[in-house]
């Protein structure tokens, strides 16, 4: 992979751009997707899957992580782990969404604690070393030094990491391979989804591979 740009700055970008009268050299800064100019990311699965719409599919339940209903909401993709504003209940404290399962349309809610996890499970794994740098975790007790991120604006987190066995059917990118992370302290957050990339423990800069994070693990 060839990158141009890659040993610049953003203001550098900026000032290079404003020299050849480049008329997105003060653009602003996103953080958006750019195919969804009018940020409503919900209506974009809708518009491409009609069937998740509240008209085609009903409104699903709000629950809390005992199991109650608290109340219903339009749409599970409508929600992210751990939004707390715009939740659509309110219990007299702060609540934030723990958990989005797509299958039966509900989200469920609960206390800041909750959001916290000791590890997780990724799937679709693309290591970027020999597999077997990555010890199995058939072997008892073993586990590579490695600090993951699992979210885009975030630092890289210390953890261990070890492959788990895989005899699930193959993923769209064909790649079927798992692995399992366990953080030094307990995090806030891990959505399902979301990439978890996993770098040399003595050499940060060294992406070892990663995968898409499948759930989070809790103790």
């Amino acid at each position: 992979m060839i990158l141009p740009i890659g040993a610049y700055t953003k203001p550098e970008i900026r000032a290079l751009a404003k020299d050849r009268n480049l008329p997105v050299f003060d653009k602003p800064d996103s953080q958006e997707i750019c195919f969804v100019p009018d940020n409503d990311y919900a209506g974009l699965v809708e518009r491409r899957r009609p069937d998740l719409a509240p008209a085609a599919r009903g409104t699903g339940e709000i629950r809390d992580t005992a199991g109650n209903v608290l109340g219903e909401h339009e749409g599970q993709h409508r929600f992210t782990v751990g939004q707390r504003r715009g939740v659509g209940v309110a219990l007299g404290h702060p609540i934030y969404v723990v958990e989005r399962n797509p299958r039966d349309n509900t989200v469920t809610v609960g206390g800041r604690d909750d959001l916290k996890a000791s590890g997780l499970v990724a799937r679709e794994a693309n290591w970027l070393v020999p597999e077997a740098d990555i010890p199995d975790a058939e072997s008892a007790g073993s586990a590579r030094r490695v600090s993951v991120q699992y979210r885009y604006n975030s630092k890289a987190i210390p953890a261990r990491v070890r492959r788990i066995s895989d005899t699930r059917e193959a993923t769209p990118s064909g790649r079927p391979g798992r692995f399992e992370v366990i953080f030094d302290q307990p995090v806030e957050a891990v959505a399902p989804g979301q990439a978890a990339v996993v770098y040399d423990a003595d050499s940060p800069d060294l992406v070892l591979g990663g995968g898409w994070i499948e759930r989070a693990t809790r103790d």
